[in-house]
């Protein structure tokens, strides 16, 4: 059995990027306007406060849009790629997998946030939009969590992988 799913970006991330993108607007508005009643340069104080928010209109928005993270589990193993900062993304074989399990996963209080997200160097977080995730175990001491939004299908697939002797 194969399992397939594609992550899109989750909404509690995007409250996040839109209130940091009003502050950070905000922030540098209030600069400029500072600076601007020193030397009466409101034109420039203006082009930079718009060139701050195109920017973010059209690179930041639609690169959060773009981004989702697929998840497949199949006989080769467990798959895992964040477009786009994954080129090729990550094959995860079953003989490098020691034991899985499913639990829950917070983005925040655990990895720090959202995203490809490294903990202390033993733990590696593929970290999107599932609030559960598989931990996998590998046999070289280190631990995959990767959010999944289908719970039971995951299941299905690792216990299908699992129970045909493809793990040691």
């Amino acid at each position: 059995m194969e399992y397939q799913e594609i992550q899109r970006a989750p909404h509690s991330l995007s409250k996040v990027l839109l209130w940091i993108s009003s502050a950070s607007t905000l922030f540098v508005a209030l600069l400029f306007s500072i600076v601007a009643l020193d030397t009466n340069e409101w034109g420039q104080a203006l082009s930079v406060i718009l060139s701050i928010v195109i920017v973010q209109l059209l690179i930041v928005v639609p690169l959060y849009k773009a981004t989702s993270l697929t998840v497949r589990i199949d006989a080769s193993g467990v798959y895992v790629r964040l477009r786009p900062f994954h080129f090729n993304g990550r094959l995860i074989p079953w003989s490098e997998i020691q034991t899985v399990s499913i639990r829950k996963v917070r983005p925040i209080g655990e990895f720090g946030g959202w995203g490809i997200r490294w903990n202390l160097g033993k733990k590696t977080g593929y970290i999107w939009n599932g609030e559960q995730g598989l931990e996998l175990f590998l046999t070289n001491g280190k631990i995959v969590v990767i959010t999944i939004m289908d719970v039971e299908g995951a299941r299905q697939a690792v216990n299908t992988y699992v129970t045909s002797g493809n793990i040691p």
